[in-house]
């Protein structure tokens, strides 16, 4: 029931009906990105699968998301879904979203990029969640 409710929150964000204010700093087209705040630049590693090397680029008032996704076990998996949350100083919520992942063999790496029409500038910390699916034959591989 919560993911449920989760869902539908990011759900609400993506389409617009829920927003924030516009913050004062900007980066115009062809500058470098986004200085990168506090927590979005760290590693972290959620159930073996690690997230590193995440940019936050502002283009046309919208934010182009890069991150590393790596397996860090030692057997494959099945990412059946990654979820980010993004939070200002005041550990506010701003945005959300849950992907639909891929399978990763032990030790594979899967560059991720999506563009979304939110502005993240003033994004200062980031929080990853996963949902692992066992692959046919396999024990689930958080146990």
């Amino acid at each position: 029931m919560k993911k449920l409710l989760y869902l539908v929150a990011c759900m609400l964000l993506l389409t617009g009906c829920v927003g924030g204010e516009e913050p004062a700093q900007t980066n115009e087209p062809g500058s470098p990105p986004i200085e990168q705040k506090r927590g979005i630049g760290d590693t972290q590693i959620v159930e073996g699968v690690e997230f590193s090397e995440m940019k936050l680029e502002k283009v046309d008032g919208s934010t182009i998301i890069t991150m590393n996704v790596k397996n860090t076990t030692n057997e494959a998996i099945n990412l059946s879904i990654l979820g980010y949350e993004f939070y200002n100083e005041e550990e506010d919520f701003i945005f959300g979203s849950h992907v639909v992942g891929q399978e990763l063999a032990a030790g594979e790496s899967w560059y991720y990029t999506d563009k979304i029409e939110f502005d993240l500038s003033y994004v200062v910390s980031v929080k990853f969640e996963v949902d692992l699916l066992p692959l046919d034959g396999q024990a689930n591989p958080t146990e």
